[in-house]
């Protein structure tokens, strides 16, 4: 091929930049301009960027429904908590009282049995002072 074969570019009439290297530019059809290669990298990584925040928004709106069902969760077991507590005050009082009944049956038994050992005694004196 000669020297001053002249170089036509696909699809465009418009010459690349003379000041860049032919391989570090691309046409941009949409523009119809030569862009630098730089900005196609700048380009994709906008798209990344785009992508990468459309992806951290949704997960943002899923965790902040979770955090706001844990929230709910929370709640339920705080009144929970709050119930059983007053349901557990309440069995201490029962069991204090039934300790009370208790201790105050096993007195009366005590009670009970001595004055059953005393009327024994007595029947067996008896007894014994009649039999003479």
């Amino acid at each position: 091929m000669a020297e001053d074969f002249e170089t036509k570019f696909p699809y465009t009439e418009v010459e690349p930049d003379a000041t860049r290297d032919l391989m570090l530019q691309f046409f941009d059809v949409k523009s119809n301009v030569w862009k630098p290669v730089e900005f196609m990298a700048n380009t994709e990584k906008l798209a990344l960027l785009e992508s990468f925040y459309t992806t951290v928004k949704a997960d943002n709106a899923a965790l902040t429904e979770k955090q706001t069902q844990m929230s709910q969760l929370n709640a339920k077991l705080m009144l929970n908590d709050l119930n059983l507590t007053a349901e557990n005050a309440a069995l201490k009082t029962k069991a204090d009282s039934l300790a009370q009944i208790n201790s105050k049956t096993m007195l009366a038994s005590v009670q009970n049995s001595k004055d059953i050992a005393e009327i024994k005694a007595q029947l067996t004196t008896e007894n014994e002072e009649g039999g003479k």
